[in-house]
């Protein structure tokens, strides 16, 4: 009975990672549908968005850009520097602390 009771074992393991990986496939899918509609959202605001990480700029909106004056593709190349540059004084810290104020 060792074998029936391994494979019926190893059975049960089975449906229950196969449960685990549908619930998975079903969050990543809702995620990704959530991603869509944030981007559509923030693509096409009115409202100025630039996300910003370390080493620059990974997104502006169009909003941005007609806000900067600078196309999508120069935005995205500036560096910490060249944003605090074209931010408001008063913006600038809050934005981007430099190290010292972090």
């Amino acid at each position: 009975m060792q074998k029936k009771s391994t494979r019926e074992e190893f059975e049960k393991r089975l449906k229950a990672l196969e449960r685990k990986n549908a619930a998975l496939v079903s969050q990543n899918h809702a995620l990704k549908e959530s991603e869509k509609k944030f981007r559509a959202l923030v693509e096409s605001s009115l409202q100025s968005f630039i996300l910003m990480q370390d080493t620059g700029v990974v997104f502006a909106n169009a909003a941005c850009s007609a806000l900067t004056g600078y196309t999508n593709e120069e935005l995205l190349s500036f560096t910490p520097e060249k944003i605090r540059e074209i931010l408001h004084p008063t913006e600038r810290d809050e934005a981007w602390p430099t190290p010292e104020r972090q």
